[in-house]
């Protein structure tokens, strides 16, 4: 009986991939259709398209502590309190800048274009239409996520005035 050596006949990962010169720590990593973006750790986003062209987009004037992307857009949360949302082009909009000029700790999307964050012991909600919630909690938010509707879990308003009560 002869044992067959199959390794060669496995396609390896390392096969599939090519070294990138960031120039910053690369801290998160996200993809709008077929561009990889990479969140570097000071100021910017690294955008790869697949055919190897790279650009550098600047989005904060400091480091960059947290992002989260959809399907559109990257939003990224900086050290110099703002929220940035950028699309597959690079065009990129503040949506929020914090008053006290706190760091945004954290970054959420959710669905229709809804956008969260947390600053300090304070969470930020954000509708695509413009309306925006503010929900004080008892410690900074270790991370932030949407909840789908439906699940059984009270809304942030809801929340809010329970715990007034």
């Amino acid at each position: 009986m002869s044992v067959t050596d199959t390794r060669a006949q496995i396609p390896s990962v390392v096969g599939r991939t090519r070294p990138l010169k960031a120039e910053a720590p690369v801290v998160a990593a996200h993809f709008l259709g077929q561009t990889a973006i990479f969140v570097l750790g000071e100021e910017a986003l690294l955008f790869l398209s697949r055919a190897g062209e790279m650009r550098t987009i600047p989005v904060h004037g400091g480091a960059v502590l947290a992002s989260a992307a959809d399907a559109s857009r990257i939003v990224t949360g900086g050290d110099d309190g703002k929220v940035v949302a950028t699309d597959a082009e690079g065009k990129s909009i503040t949506l929020a800048s914090d008053a006290k000029h706190r760091w945004i700790d954290h970054v959420a999307v959710g669905p229709a274009g809804a956008t969260a964050w947390s600053a300090g012991r304070e969470v930020f909600v954000r509708t695509a239409k413009g309306a925006e919630r503010t929900l004080a909690v008892p410690s900074t938010p270790g991370g932030l996520a949407f909840a789908p509707k439906g699940c059984g879990l009270p809304s942030p308003t809801t929340t809010a005035s329970r715990s007034g009560s």
